[in-house]
């Protein structure tokens, strides 16, 4: 199997706005993990627990992606998926698979949503900013897969990099307020 997979560990977008990008996503990951570490100190004891939680999520979501960016784990899942499909003889069926799997990932995060808001409803409010560009980066998330699957909805590789910059700095300066104005976050 390892010889039929085509993907290998190397720098998938070398270019100035990737890397811009990739440290983007750990400058903000990094700004998330301080809060965690803080959160203590940035909020009022009743919340301390869901933002500390909020803001774990949000730091692990957004290190991962910034790892993705430049590893490309799609491909990888892609190229398993593509030599299991051939092994199995289901590869003639493979963009309906695709198709399902895309609306279960968006069902996945339809839901995942619903019980943020119904466990976390008591933080949405001083989170917005991140909350949007969390939406921000899961829309493009999902908008990349997509056009991964060659289902052409936004396949614009600019408007693509504009969602995902606009969810970093979203996420960010949500990030930047909570740290440097602490009573807004409370």
């Amino acid at each position: 199997m390892i010889d039929a997979i085509q993907w290998r560990p190397a720098v998938g977008d070398p270019s100035f706005i990737g890397w811009f990008t990739v440290a983007a996503y750990f400058l903000v990951s990094t700004l998330a993990f301080k809060i965690c570490a803080s959160s203590s100190k940035l909020f009022l004891i009743i919340n301390e627990r869901k933002q500390k939680l909020f803001w774990l999520i949000v730091a692990v979501i957004i290190l991962f992606l910034g790892i993705n960016k430049q590893l490309d784990f799609q491909s990888l899942i892609t190229e398993v998926g593509r030599y299991y499909a051939k092994e199995n003889g289901w590869y003639e069926i493979r963009r309906e698979i695709q198709f399902w799997g895309i609306i279960s990932l968006l069902l996945f995060s339809l839901t995942a949503l619903t019980v943020f808001i119904f466990k976390m409803g008591s933080i949405i409010k001083s989170n917005w900013l991140a909350i949007f560009g969390m939406t921000l980066l899961l829309s493009f998330v999902l908008i990349r897969a997509a056009a991964f699957y060659h289902v052409t909805v936004f396949n614009n590789q600019q408007f693509n990099g504009l969602l995902e910059l606009s969810g970093i700095c979203c996420i960010g300066l949500a990030a930047i307020r909570i740290i440097t104005n602490t009573n807004r976050a409370k």
